[in-house]
């Protein structure tokens, strides 16, 4: 059975990552996250070269705490943060859908609009945590310009026509039509919420899906 202990005051490793021809020793540090540890973390910011910020995906409190982090480092940190690698990490991403309560197209839209960088992680399974390694290192061993993703093309109005199409309850629902629709309503209402989630058009996580299921909801109701 897995087991997780919470970290004291400061846990720390060492690796040795690869730049070039040259092996670069890296230092990582784990810093906790009681208020009571405040202290002990400002001692670690100001020669931070790259940043991990990680919450569970079933948690929307450790989701909501993101921000406050980013003020704490700030606060301790001499530069700017444009200066620093930063990754946000929504781990837990193996968990089943019905648990998740953030979604990865909220997440990334909140960490691309700052300007980190988002992986849906999974410490369980290793599901993207080494893509997320390889990233940090290379931003802080090698100087590489890896700190400022693209911006989101998509933004919270998409989200919000994704999420309503994927969470409706019946082909109606999800088309948004009434019990005595006809098939020139149907099509209509498809046409309309098909453009907008349309993958070509929607880059936000899920568009793929909820373009499948609108097809199969006309479908369904033109039979």
């Amino acid at each position: 059975m897995s087991k997780y202990l919470s970290t004291i005051g400061v846990d720390f490793g060492v690796t040795v990552h690869q730049v070039g021809d040259s092996a670069v020793k890296v230092n990582f540090f784990d810093l906790a996250g009681d208020d009571g540890f405040v202290e002990v973390r400002e001692e670690f910011y100001r020669d931070t070269e790259a940043i991990l910020l990680a919450f569970s995906v079933v948690s929307r409190e450790s989701y909501d705490a993101l921000p406050r982090w980013i003020s704490e480092f700030e606060a301790g940190y001499d530069g700017s943060l444009s200066n620093v690698t930063i990754a946000v990490c929504g781990n837990k991403c193996d968990a089943p859908t019905r648990e998740r309560v953030v979604g990865e197209g909220e997440a990334r839209l909140w960490a691309e609009t700052n300007g980190f960088h988002y992986f849906d992680t999974s410490a369980q399974s290793g599901q993207n945590v080494s893509e997320m390694f390889e990233l940090l290192f290379a931003g802080a061993c090698s100087g590489e310009e890896v700190h400022t993703p693209r911006l989101p093309t998509y933004g919270q109005r998409e989200l919000d026509v994704i999420h309503r199409v994927c969470s409706a309850r019946s082909a109606r629902e999800r088309l948004g039509v009434g019990q005595k629709a006809t098939a020139e309503e149907v099509n209509r209402a498809y046409k309309k919420l098909a453009s907008l989630v349309h993958p070509d058009k929607n880059r936000a996580p899920g568009s793929e899906e909820a373009f499948k299921l609108l097809g199969k909801a006309r479908a369904a109701l033109l039979k």
